[in-house]
């Protein structure tokens, strides 16, 4: 994401007049969308596009608003994202955003568009009250050479009606019951291809087997990226590869299927050698989910 009128990043004409920022007396917010394709950074037509903000501390919520149009969001941090017809950004920007008086300049952020697929749930759960589909990116992130974080979605499965845009390649998706707090289907990977339709395959948990989910969160610091994250599962000291493995700036996403009941040593190091590492137990016929956080020292 790149900031325009914060004086941060930029250097080209602003589509909009950032004199015009003012809301209610404070600073506006307006979400512009950039062309990254050639040698210069290019400001597309607003028109058609929507930018998506959702709070980290509220991921429930989903802020929708016209691109290159002024709008007041609450303070908070956001994760950002533009969608138009068939396209969306290709992985989750972050943005600050404080209710300050304005000073005679509103902030606009410019996202980039690439191409995007249309992700649709099984009937089975379209209906179902209390559950949440959660999508997130099956492969690496990156914008211009540098690690950025693959975008993650979720909405109630209600809410499902047309399906969800998401970013052309792999994918992986979850329902969760929100009253059990339980993840109640996990689907394969699959691929989203652009300006399709695609229904995930949830198969049934096996009885006797067991799927894990491992998400790894690091803490970037201002002078470097952790990247190359090494995550390793053991059972009985034998190690076992994860079926799908995604890195980006911040998360790494790993996902085992059909994993016999027992115990397991989880280990996750840097190329610096910090680890983060723990046993765990998975009993048979569930879906687990395990987060860890490493910080940057």
């Amino acid at each position: 994401m790149f900031l325009f009128g914060t004086g941060l990043e930029g250097g080209w004409e602003n589509r909009i007049d950032l004199s015009q920022g003012e809301i209610e007396g404070f600073r506006a917010l307006a979400i512009e969308v950039v062309d990254f394709s050639g040698a210069e950074r290019e400001l597309l037509d607003p028109a058609g596009y929507e930018a998506h903000l959702v709070r980290l501390d509220d991921l429930d919520r989903e802020l929708v608003a016209p691109c290159g149009e002024w709008f007041l969001p609450e303070s908070g941090r956001y994760r950002v994202w533009v969608e138009g017809d068939w396209e969306i950004t290709p992985y989750a920007g972050r943005m600050s955003f404080g209710r300050i008086p304005f000073a005679g300049q509103g902030m606009s952020g410019g996202y980039p568009v690439g191409p995007a697929g249309r992700v649709v749930l099984p009937d089975a759960f379209a209906a179902a009250e209390h559950l949440t589909l959660q999508l997130f990116a099956g492969e690496d992130a990156s914008e211009l050479g540098r690690a950025r974080d693959g975008l993650f979605r979720r909405r109630p499965t209600t809410e499902m009606a047309g399906g969800l845009l998401f970013p052309e390649g792999r994918a992986v998706a979850m329902v969760r019951n929100e009253r059990s707090e339980q993840v109640v289907a996990l689907s394969r990977p699959f691929r989203v291809t652009a300006r399709r339709e695609v229904v995930p395959r949830f198969d049934p948990t096996p009885t006797a087997a067991s799927h894990l989910v491992v998400r790894v969160r690091r803490q970037v610091s201002e002078e470097r990226e952790y990247r190359d994250l090494e995550l390793e599962l053991r059972h009985d000291e034998v190690p076992v590869p994860a079926e799908l493995v995604a890195q980006s700036a911040r998360f790494l996403v790993a996902v085992w299927y059909d994993l016999p009941p027992g115990a397991y040593e989880l280990e996750a190091r840097t190329p610096e050698g910090q680890l983060v590492a723990g046993p765990h137990d998975l009993a048979a016929g569930t879906i687990e989910v395990v987060r860890l956080r490493m910080d940057p020292n």
